[in-house]
């Protein structure tokens, strides 16, 4: 607590994760979090250090909808390449 905000240690650890910072052991009593570019003597490699940056819900919506029309189109040509190919073996077998 003396080095942040809050009190919230889990609210911290949520922030230390939209950082890109990492869990370095998994042993549950221990909290030690490690980030590639926040080494000792680098202070400038600590620039590159972004929050994550989240779609909004919008975006996830858009991106849920072309998901789920390119499946449909897929589900489409599966099945008229099941009717070529039984057509193409009923010609193979007259």
């Amino acid at each position: 607590p003396r080095y942040f905000k809050h009190r919230n240690f889990p609210s911290f650890v949520r922030q230390l994760n939209l950082y890109g910072f990492r869990k370095t052991t998994q042993d549950p009593s221990k909290f030690e979090y490690q980030h590639e570019l926040f080494v000792r003597g680098r202070e400038a490699a600590m620039r590159g250090i972004k929050r994550k940056v989240t779609p909004d819900k919008g975006e996830a919506l858009s991106t849920r909808q072309e998901i789920d029309s390119a499946n449909l189109s897929i589900s489409a040509l599966q099945g008229k390449q099941r009717e070529y190919e039984v057509a193409l073996q009923r010609r193979t077998f007259e």
